[in-house]
């Protein structure tokens, strides 16, 4: 079958960007409000693709692309897993004092919430600047990658959690849990439901999980069983759950891709932005985007104890979070100096 061609010979436009943009043009003077509407759509469309969808020939990439997790087990060596149990414990005292033996009214994914992002945890500092972590989160994300220090935390959960994802905020990401004590499916072991992360729309389409009533075992998800050491890697926007009601405590951090495309960009200013919003919920003295850690990823800091390579990551960190504003939201940009 021969190829359709315009009058002039050549093939017609398939590129559905430029289309839109010439529609737009031609619309922009009789009817501007579509005209405007159409732009935004084109947008998206002369954006470069995501390498998030591409396969790598990495298993585990590829894994956590596809289903939007994966399990690491043994990955915290046994003396680690002490070390953030001690970090967390000390910090959950410092920042919950007695309130930390008590369990609260609320059930469901009510627990006790502390940031570890500051000079009060130095390990989960270490942990989260180090290429271990950092080096892995780019692999899976697709790109270079920054922290959420609003998501570097410990947790201790008092019940299950029903079914949800952590944003509706259109971002790549990944996030590490680590539990500290033995979970299995009916002990609060983390339940998740596969690829998830990648149905358009998924608040929509597992509305059902609420309006049928569903308890969180009905729903045919994949239980994650773990042993202190082992760490799940999940997407933000993966839907997850836990069932059962063993008191256990959970290590995390996130780190988010950095912007490659305007959509992107906007994503992680909402994601920074959200977070900021809770700021003043939080105890002086314990909130992320620590001063201290600001100031260590300045241009000019030198610190012959601390490793050169890990300020050298951070200082990258700061630089842009400099640029896109968020020092500033969270009212550590004086700390910083470049």
């Amino acid at each position: 079958m021969s190829q359709p061609t315009k009058l002039d010979g050549h093939p017609p436009d398939r590129d559905l960007g430029r289309l839109l943009d010439r529609a737009a043009g031609a619309l922009s003077h009789s009817h501007p409000e579509l005209a405007e509407e159409l732009r935004g759509r084109a947008a998206p469309e002369h954006e470069p693709p995501d390498p998030f969808d591409s396969f790598t020939g990495d298993a585990q990439v590829d894994w956590f692309r596809s289903f939007g997790y994966l399990v690491l087990r043994g990955f915290f060596e046994p003396a680690l897993v002490e070390e953030l149990r001690d970090e967390l414990v000390r910090t959950m005292l410092g920042v919950h004092g007695d309130c930390y033996h008590q369990r609260p009214a609320m059930s469901g994914m009510s627990g006790h919430y502390t940031c570890l992002l500051g000079p009060w945890a130095p390990r989960t500092v270490e942990l989260v600047d180090g290429r271990r972590l950092v080096g892995l989160a780019e692999r899976l994300v697709g790109g270079g990658v920054l922290p959420s220090p609003c998501d570097t935390q410990g947790i201790l959960y008092f019940d299950h959690a029903g079914w949800h994802n952590d944003t509706g905020i259109p971002i790549r990401g990944v996030k590490f849990v680590a539990y500290l004590e033995p979970l299995e499916a009916d002990s609060g072991a983390l339940r998740v439901l596969p690829a998830s992360h990648r149905i358009a729309g998924v608040e929509a389409a597992l509305s059902h999980l609420y309006s049928l009533e569903l308890q969180v075992p009905d729903v045919p998800g994949q239980v994650l069983s773990t042993e202190p050491g082992d760490v799940i890697a999940f997407d933000p926007l993966l839907y997850h759950a836990s069932w059962g009601g063993r008191d256990r405590h959970q290590w995390s951090t996130m780190y988010l891709r950095d912007a490659i495309t305007p959509s992107w960009r906007q994503g992680l200013l909402d994601w920074y932005e959200d977070g900021a919003s809770y700021l003043d919920d939080l105890p002086e003295g314990w909130r992320p985007f620590d001063r201290s850690w600001v100031a260590e990823g300045s241009g000019d800091h030198v610190d012959p104890g601390t490793s050169i390579l890990r300020l050298a990551q951070r200082h990258q960190w700061m630089y842009r979070f400099n640029r896109l504003g968020v020092l500033d939201r969270f009212g550590v940009a004086d700390a910083y100096r470049p």
